[in-house]
């Protein structure tokens, strides 16, 4: 019968929606591992770059001794590492663009450095601790009306589109009354004689 027929085939398009939320179920765990991953990585990096930093620092008495041969050892590495990372980046698609090699000068950072460069500097350094502190205290002292003109702020000056839309919308805004003050007073004497 009809009912039969019916029930079946809400019966199959049942199961099959079950399975695919066990599908999307087990595809978010597995994104949510996939970043958790990351952020260790990242962790680990900004680690072994204090640690780099530490053995490039460290200089014994008798001029270049184990330590910097060990951190000369720790860049080599790293930079083969990261030429790796850019044949593999630039295997996949993503572009073989000018990833700019290992840092050849003493005090010049490679481009895979330089995050981890900030993010280490921003944990050791206590001003930019205080600074975010401060910051924090500052904006819970805001009013509601303040708390909104800075988000707006920061929402427009953050971002480069955003930027040129307002640059564009003010020019457009100032042009609009220069024009508007210009045709009232050269066209409209009539009303003067």
């Amino acid at each position: 019968s009809l009912s039969d027929i019916l029930r079946g085939q809400r019966d199959r398009y049942k199961s099959r929606a079950d399975a695919a939320e066990g599908e999307v179920e087990a595809l978010r765990r597995q994104v949510a591992e996939a970043e958790a991953a990351a952020e260790t990585l990242r962790q680990h990096n900004v680690s072994l770059f204090q640690k780099v930093r530490f053995l490039e620092s460290y200089d014994g008495k008798g001029g270049k001794g184990a330590a910097a041969a060990d951190a000369e050892g720790v860049r080599r590495m790293n930079a083969n590492q990261a030429q790796e990372v850019r044949l593999d980046v630039a295997a996949a698609g993503g572009g073989a663009g000018g990833g700019g090699g290992g840092g050849g000068k003493d005090g010049e950072l490679a481009d895979y450095e330089r995050p981890y460069s900030r993010e280490f500097e921003d944990s050791v350094s206590p001003f930019a601790a205080f600074r975010r502190r401060e910051q924090s205290r500052r904006y819970a002292r805001l009013s509601a009306a303040d708390k909104i003109t800075l988000g707006g702020g920061q929402l427009c000056l953050s971002n480069k589109v955003a930027r040129n839309f307002m640059l564009g919308y003010v020019l457009s805004l100032h042009l609009l009354v220069f024009v508007t003050l210009y045709h009232f007073t050269h066209f409209n004497h009539s009303h003067c004689d």
